[in-house]
């Protein structure tokens, strides 16, 4: 049951960090924007076009948490771990895009992988300055 919801908060992280993209893309552009149209277009029920659109959305952060295991490996600096993780991402990342439509020109996709790497870097950041804080409070007991 704990993993099972550790599966469902990692999957609702996904959907509101892909929900804020959509948002920040949508200000940029000056319109409302939920999808691609093209992607849309596929699909006779927009209901499950957005279903699996959210679905993708999710993926990330379970994808990103698997990848995650590469840290927990010894023999991994934290250069080859990151590596891995960025590589299985982009894989996803770019499996999801081309699923989703998100690349109609290589101006566009350099534009996606912008974001990609802005939140990747955010992302890696953020955890990495709270693992680091972790290990400061541990020392510090040991030291006293």
């Amino acid at each position: 049951m704990k993993n099972l919801g550790k599966f469902i908060n990692l999957f609702l992280v996904g959907v509101g960090i892909g929900t804020l993209v959509e948002v920040f893309i949508s200000i940029f552009i000056g319109q409302i924007t939920v999808g691609v149209p093209l992607y849309f277009s596929k699909f006779d029920s927009l209901i499950l076009a957005r279903i699996l659109e959210i679905l993708f959305y999710g993926g990330f952060s379970i994808v990103g948490n698997f990848s995650a295991r590469f840290y927990r490996d010894d023999n991994n600096s934290i250069l080859k771990a990151s590596l891995m993780q960025f590589i299985i991402l982009f894989i996803y990342f770019s499996f999801a895009g081309y699923f989703l439509c998100w690349f109609r020109s290589l101006y566009v996709f350099l534009g996606a992988f912008a974001i990609f790497l802005f939140i990747f870097f955010s992302i890696w950041t953020l955890i990495f300055l709270i693992e680091k804080k972790k290990i400061e409070k541990i020392n510090k007991k040991f030291s006293n």
